[in-house]
């Protein structure tokens, strides 16, 4: 597994971004989810990270920075693709 930091435009980002938004539409109604738009992860205070397994993406996560009266971060998104979670389950490891 390989993590590193990526851009919200790659395609592969804009999948996952659609698949954890359905998921969470499914699970929530739409007025509790607070989900940040592709064009906000492109934001200079955003960091998103991506993990690799066999060169597909199969991850993604960001934060942002946010500064009011004291400087902050709030997690953004978070998703592991199905087949991923099924893989570290089977093998009862670490991803």
């Amino acid at each position: 597994m390989i993590i590193e930091q990526i851009s919200p435009a790659r395609a592969d980002v804009g999948d996952l971004i659609r698949q954890s938004d359905a998921y969470l539409n499914k699970l929530y109604p739409v007025e509790s989810n607070h989900l940040e738009s592709s064009e906000g992860l492109t934001k200079l205070n955003v960091l998103m990270l991506g993990a690799f397994s066999d060169n597909a993406l199969v991850a993604i996560g960001a934060a942002k920075i946010l500064i009011e009266d004291v400087p902050y971060g709030e997690i953004k998104r978070v998703f592991v693709t199905p087949q991923t979670v099924d893989k570290v389950l089977a093998i009862g490891g670490d991803f």
